[in-house]
């Protein structure tokens, strides 16, 4: 009985430690918005919309039906993916390495339309060697790798979008302090 309670207090305590440290799982965290409705326009940005968008649902915001209805705008468009060649191999003259990249344009602007931010790029773009004799395996780790992407490039858009609603929303309260 004593080893239990000793455990159970070790375990708690390490829980407190790893916990104040700042430690969390991988993907556990959303990037929170700074406002209280939220107009989330993802025409055009695939998997990245419905990325963000889930990652929005994780936290504070309430997401409107409409522009009109918001506090601020934020649209994540112009998705694009593609994949290039890093290295061919010098004796079959075959592909060993690509790059896949990903990227989409972040808008941000206020409920009454006023542009913060207009059509910044965010990308990002990890490699992979190819093998050709292992074509599904290498398929999925491509698969793979775009899920990740579009996991990092939603909460990059978000973090984005965050910095420039905070910047506003200074702004706004320094010029209404004076």
């Amino acid at each position: 009985m004593t080893n239990i309670k000793s455990l159970a207090f070790l375990l708690l305590i390490t829980s407190l430690l790893v916990s104040g440290c700042g430690f969390h799982l991988r993907g556990a965290d959303s990037v929170g918005i700074p406002a209280e409705r939220l107009f989330l326009d993802t025409s055009g940005s695939g998997n990245t919309g419905r990325e963000v968008e889930q990652q929005l649902k994780l936290t504070d915001v309430e997401l409107t039906k409409s522009a009109s209805e918001a506090d601020y705008i934020l649209r994540v468009n112009n998705e694009d993916f593609r994949r290039e060649v890093l290295s061919v191999s010098p004796r079959t003259g075959k592909v060993e390495e690509y790059e896949l990249i990903l990227s989409v344009a972040v808008s941000v602007a206020t409920g009454d339309g006023q542009s913060l931010l207009d059509d910044e790029r965010v990308s990002s773009s990890r490699d992979y060697v190819f093998d050709e004799e292992a074509v599904i395996a290498t398929g999925d780790e491509q698969q793979l790798i775009r899920d990740e992407l579009t996991r990092l490039i939603a909460g990059q858009a978000l973090l984005r979008a965050r910095a420039v609603i905070e910047n506003h929303q200074e702004g706004a309260a320094d010029s209404d302090s004076q």
